[in-house]
């Protein structure tokens, strides 16, 4: 439109599941009981410039995935699905009225949806019973959102705004399990449950915040705001106050110091309605303390360091699996306890130096350390677990972690990576089995869980290797890559895991003929190479 206009569309697909169809060695090598993700995104964007100070711009998005676990064995079978529908719209009028007043005006909507079936029948050592679930939720919103800019001298500048939106959910969920499970007296007992809850929430979010930068001497700058929030499906009214400072001591050195309130009602498609819930949660309150300094070296290297304090509070009850935190359907397993916490805390140092004079060689290099724990006032579990009160690690409690990559670029032909992670923590609840036998005769084995969150998983560490080589040819640009994954092939630990059987479906003896379960660990990726080509025209 004679310069005024302009648009992107991009479209993308996962083939991981035809790589794994086509090579199941390496699906059964990589991928846990046979699943097989799916994942697709489409985008696309029009602008156009409406005058030298009006442009408009309209998005849209969707994205989705799918994932699905078969195993089946005799008897018995485990299925399950999991997907993930996502659509977005928005329309952005963007407007400079003067070189000092800028506003943008967003008008958008989405669509959510949320799809598991699952179901499965064991007559197993460990597990017997049966379980079916259907879980359908759908996710709509209309908003509205305005931000301003003023730039009301070299000295003082103001910013504000508001976001009003209109939200609805649909829940259908339904599940009935039926198994054989062990209480706290180590008592074997007919657990049944069911659930079905259909519901139809609805409401507003409204949010609207004022922030002005004040420069009260030549080397500080203040910048004090305040935030209001409230949720009408939730019952929130929350405001939110937050500081920031920042002190130059000379070009290329500053002294950064922040303090805020957070608060984070709950999502209206994320009611617990898995564990039976109709209620919505109060909002979750974080409380920021952050103090940072940077500073740029002469040769072109650059060095950020950063302490924080977070302290939470309002901290719902959660629900959380003992063995394996990050199952696809943790209302069925026999170890999901209700953790009550009182809050928690967050707390740690960040150093981050990177180097980039515009040569052949680049590099940089990240370390924090972390400590993240709960106050667990209670815990909630009708089995055998070793329960723990107070100060407890966060399940994403990691002490040390590492980054570092170099870059080295001959020419523009080739590109040439090393790049190396390190990390230690993330606390497990470890575990071993005792065994009743039933009054068929047959054996079952049931959990005994030690100290809650008792043991750290070991140390994490990987190197990659990659080299780019790209090309110009008639029709655009190609690039071809070979990507080494895990080059020394560290076997890094994914989960802690018992079976009551060895690999030959025999039960494991000492030497004084006692029953010892048979360790059947997961683990990352090994050494995986990787062979892609990209072409742009």
């Amino acid at each position: 439109s004679g310069g005024k206009g302009s648009y992107i569309f991009s479209a993308r697909r996962g083939m991981l599941d035809v790589l794994f169809n086509a090579a199941p060695a390496i699906e059964e090598a990589t991928i846990d009981q046979g699943t097989i993700p799916k994942f697709y995104d489409i985008m696309g964007k029009l602008e156009y410039a409406l005058s030298s100070k009006h442009a408009l711009t309209f998005h849209a998005l969707r994205a989705g995935d799918q994932n699905e676990i078969e195993d089946i064995s005799g008897d018995n079978f485990d299925k399950n699905s999991t997907s993930y529908d996502n659509t977005y719209g928005w329309l952005t009028l963007k407007s400079s009225y003067n070189p000092n007043l800028f506003s943008r005006t967003i008008l958008y909507s989405g669509l959510i949806s949320h799809n598991r079936t699952g179901s499965f029948h064991k007559y197993e050592p460990s597990d017997k019973g049966d379980f079916s679930l259907t879980d359908k939720r759908d996710y709509t919103m209309l908003g509205f959102k305005q931000d301003w800019d003023w730039q009301a001298s070299s000295n003082f500048f103001l910013s504000g705004g508001y976001d009003i939106k209109n939200l609805k959910a649909d829940y259908n969920y339904f599940s009935h399990l039926n198994e054989i499970r062990v209480n706290s007296r180590e008592e074997l007992i007919n657990f049944d449950r069911i659930i079905d809850i259909s519901t139809n929430p609805s409401g507003e979010q409204i949010g609207a915040y004022l922030s002005n930068r004040l420069k009260l001497m030549p080397k500080l700058v203040v910048e004090a705001g305040l935030r209001y929030d409230k949720s009408t499906y939730s019952n929130d009214n929350t405001w939110s106050p937050r500081l920031g400072l920042a002190y130059a001591f000379k070009p290329g050195t500053v002294l950064r110091g922040a303090w805020g309130y957070y608060y984070q009602s709950q999502f209206i498609n994320n009611l617990d309605v898995n564990h039976g819930s109709r209620e919505f949660d109060q909002a979750e309150l974080a409380k920021h303390y952050v103090l940072g300094f940077e500073h740029k070296f002469r040769r072109g290297i650059e060095m950020r360091m950063e302490s924080y304090y977070k302290q939470l509070s309002n901290y719902s009850p959660q629900w959380q699996n003992l063995r394996d935190h990050l199952e696809m359907f943790p209302e069925a397993r026999n170890d999901n306890a209700l953790v009550v916490l009182n809050g928690a805390t967050s707390k740690g140092i960040e150093f981050f130096l990177k180097y980039d004079k515009g040569g052949p060689i680049t590099w940089w290099l990240s370390y924090a350390f972390a400590e993240a724990e709960d106050d667990v006032k209670s815990i909630d579990y009708d089995g055998l677990l070793t329960e723990r009160t107070g100060s407890v690690p966060r399940l994403n409690d990691q002490r040390h972690t590492i980054y570092a990559d170099v870059n080295y670029r001959p020419n523009k032909k080739w590109h040439y990576n090393l790049s190396w992670q390190f990390y230690r923590g993330w606390p497990r609840t470890d575990y071993t089995y005792h065994i009743q036998t039933l009054e068929n005769s047959d054996l079952h084995f049931y959990p005994v869980h030690l100290l809650f969150n008792g043991l750290i998983y070991p140390s994490f560490h990987r190197m990659d290797v990659r080299i780019n080589r790209h090309f110009k040819t008639g029709f655009g640009n190609m690039s071809l890559y070979l990507h080494l994954i895990n080059i020394y092939n560290r076997e890094n630990l994914k989960k802690f895991d018992l079976d009551t059987r060895n690999d030959s479906g025999e039960y494991s003896l000492d030497e004084n003929g006692s029953y010892v379960p048979f360790r059947d660990d997961k683990y990352w990726f090994g050494l995986m190479p990787v062979l892609g080509v990209s072409c742009e025209f």
